[in-house]
């Protein structure tokens, strides 16, 4: 059976309640759904519309006063503001319809491929926070974005892609019981490969031989033999001859 229901943020909740999974009611939708349950945990089925719609655990009462219970009613629901962008809501107290579900209506999980937006999420414990997470959250729909507070990052909230739930699109998790298998973050980088050493192309037994030392050419004078800064040729003696006798036999 289908309530209509003014939905709102959890901001406005009457009563503080720190659950990021679960969705807070009416006390009177509260018992509602309580005496028609069957068996197992309680699960509300939020509709937008034909856009979209949201299932999620059914959390604590929010004591009313008593009324008198009738289809006519709009009772009221508070949603974790991650739900609303989830489910596009706006969570201003719009009129939605929820559908009460039993947890026998779901299949149990055997397999969840998760894509996690941000690799932050691997600097904690990824086991433990998942697990309780995906128990908390207790039905898990394909193709949605989660977010799980990672207490190991102070309470930050990581995103993470469902890519595919088996055996069916809309599963009932217990997380210590599935197997759990990650794609590459979205934020990962794959840094270039090096590019490859080049191979010289000189014959691998050359490499081998000493190379020659080069020595520098000396250059042969070829000029006049001027006297610097007279313009003079030089007398003989200066180029390698004898000189001449001295006739005043000075030494």
């Amino acid at each position: 059976m289908d309530y209509t229901v003014c939905l709102w943020s959890k901001a406005y909740a009457p009563t503080q309640d720190t659950d990021p999974f679960s969705i807070q009611v009416d006390q009177a939708l509260w018992e509602i759904i309580i005496r028609n349950q069957v068996t197992g945990r309680a699960f509300l089925n939020v509709k937008n519309g034909d856009i979209s719609s949201w299932i999620a655990p059914m959390g604590q009462p929010i004591p009313v006063a008593h009324r008198e219970i009738n289809e006519k009613d709009n009772y009221n629901i508070y949603v974790p503001l991650w739900m609303l962008d989830a489910g596009q809501f706006t969570g201003m107290g719009e009129e939605v319809k929820v559908t009460f579900l039993d947890s026998e209506a779901f299949p149990e999980a055997t397999h969840i491929v998760f894509k996690v937006v941000d690799s932050a999420f691997y600097n904690s414990d990824v086991k433990d926070e998942l697990e309780k997470a995906l128990t908390s959250i207790g039905v898990i729909q394909q193709h949605t974005t989660l977010q799980i507070p990672v207490s190991l990052l102070g309470g930050y909230e990581v995103e993470i892609f469902v890519s595919k739930t088996e055996p069916a699109d809309i599963v009932l998790c217990h997380g210590e019981e599935v197997t759990v298998e990650f794609e590459q973050p979205v934020d990962h980088y794959e840094p270039p490969p090096r590019p490859p050493t080049p191979i010289p192309e000189v014959p691998e037994q050359d490499l081998l031989q000493p190379s020659p030392v080069l020595l520098p050419q000396s250059n042969v004078f070829t000029g006049a033999g001027y006297t610097l800064g007279t313009g003079v040729e030089p007398p003989a003696w200066r180029k390698g001859l004898k000189p001449p006798p001295n006739p005043q036999g000075l030494k």
